[in-house]
């Protein structure tokens, strides 16, 4: 059995509602030239290198990532360096 929808004219179309972005998890943006952050590795999502990538091309910015030892904690530290 087929159903039949209603023509309705005359109602206008509402706004496009935005939720916006939300901010960063990592802090990309603010980076000064030299500086670095640490994720410890039980942190370190597998997207991480396509999340830098994605923050490289978006900002212009250059950054490396390497696995460190800081204050006995294993992770990966990031940083800019361009």
């Amino acid at each position: 059995m087929s159903k039949t929808y209603d023509v309705l004219p005359g109602i206008e179309i509402p706004p496009v509602q935005r939720t916006g972005r939300r901010g960063s998890k990592y802090p990309f943006a603010t980076m000064p030239v030299g500086s670095m952050f640490f994720i410890p590795a039980e942190e370190v999502p597998k997207s991480f290198s396509s999340q830098r990538n994605a923050a490289q091309r978006r900002l212009g910015y250059k950054f490396v990532s390497r696995m460190v030892t800081l204050d006995g904690r294993e992770g990966v530290g990031c940083w800019r360096i361009e």
